[in-house]
């Protein structure tokens, strides 16, 4: 098969909330040098990035929007698998794992290594980090990831909630069942609508550490409506630790502790929620930034299975949207909760460049 030749100058998205259309432009050329890291694919486009806004970051997933523009016109599999992300410095492969892929719209990716960026000042610069190779003429030449997990051992639960069935990213391998919950726009492709009737979803105990010991718990939280009464967003263990919707506030309840964060949720708007526990303390924050904090004796409650959207003997259940719940087997930092933030949040438009194969 035959690729056509050609350079495109095009915008490529990175972040999560850039809502506005990559803009393409075209020029005629073709890449100069030879140092091509994916020999069975016929192009590949430079992922430009200034690292300095993700200082910290090298360890965080960073997500990476595609829109339908970037290619070109070229088509790709239909599930990204002739794709193949490596690092410009290294040539080395880059783990990435795919969120959403469409072959009409957006489609994103998960990236673990893409802040890392190349050694040396890079300041007023916006160096490429990366090449993302795709098109391939024959074979792909064995797999298009580096075989490492994106998310790495310190997650228990990573569910995006794309689509069922819902697969957990982690390497806890952690199941989630759904009761009632349908599918919706989200912030990252596809989220999860709970409404009126109890819907819910269910977590496996494989996503909580033994009793007693430290767990964040995060996620993106888009309310419907706001009561006077509670309802129920999240919860789990034993005496059971809640996370409730009062009044636009959102309150963890464990055993009679009650944390309360002031103004933390508006209807109709997204809010990355996370929730930091340990034994004698808990962190509550609210669009990465710490919303109210808590000591006491009374967070010592077994770990245990998770319900989402409906919490048994706790009022109502949750009216909304919910999208990509992450659980992590510590007691996180505000620098972390702000770099897991940021790595979701942050958009650039770049201007890029398609190349084609020497």
């Amino acid at each position: 098969m035959k690729w056509p030749k050609g350079r495109l100058v095009l915008a490529l998205c990175l972040g999560t909330l850039m809502v506005q259309a990559c803009t393409v432009e075209r020029t005629v050329g073709r890449t100069e040098d030879g140092d091509w890291a994916s020999p069975q694919r016929a192009y590949r486009i430079p992922i430009a990035l200034d690292t300095e806004p993700f200082e910290g970051l090298a360890d965080v997933p960073v997500l990476l929007r595609l829109p339908k523009a970037v290619f070109g016109g070229v088509e790709t599999s239909p599930d990204g698998a002739d794709l193949d992300l490596r690092s410009a410095d290294t040539g080395e492969a880059l783990a990435f794992e795919v969120d959403t892929w469409t072959s009409e719209g957006e489609s994103l990716l998960w990236v673990h290594g893409l802040a890392d960026g190349p050694d040396g000042e890079t300041e007023g610069a916006q160096p490429t980090v990366a090449h993302l190779y795709f098109g391939t003429t024959d074979d792909p030449g064995g797999a298009s990831q580096s075989g490492e997990r994106v998310f790495g051992d310190d997650y228990l639960a990573v569910h995006h909630l794309s689509a069922p069935p819902f697969e957990d990213s982690s390497p806890s391998g952690s199941a989630l069942s759904d009761s009632g919950s349908s599918a919706t726009e989200g912030l990252f492709g596809t989220a999860r609508r709970f409404g009126p009737g109890g819907a819910k979803m269910a977590l496996s105990t494989a996503a909580f550490p033994d009793a007693a010991e430290p767990v964040t718990v995060c996620m993106w939280v888009r309310p419907s409506r706001s009561i006077s009464g509670f309802q129920s967003i999240f919860g789990y263990g034993t005496p059971p630790r809640v996370l409730q919707e009062h009044a636009g506030e959102v309150w963890l309840r464990s055993g009679d502790d009650i944390t309360i964060a002031r103004d933390a949720l508006t209807v109709d708007t997204w809010t990355h929620l996370c929730a930091a526990i340990q034994t004698d303390n808990i962190d509550l924050y609210t669009n990465g930034a710490l919303a109210a904090e808590n000591s006491s004796d009374g967070y010592g409650a077994a770990n245990g299975p998770a319900s989402i959207g409906q919490v048994m003997g706790f009022d109502s259940g949750f009216e909304g949207d919910i999208d990509e719940i992450r659980i992590t087997g510590s007691f996180a930092s505000a620098a972390r909760v702000g770099q897991e933030y940021r790595a979701m949040v942050e958009s650039w438009l770049v201007p890029q460049v398609l190349e084609t194969r020497p």
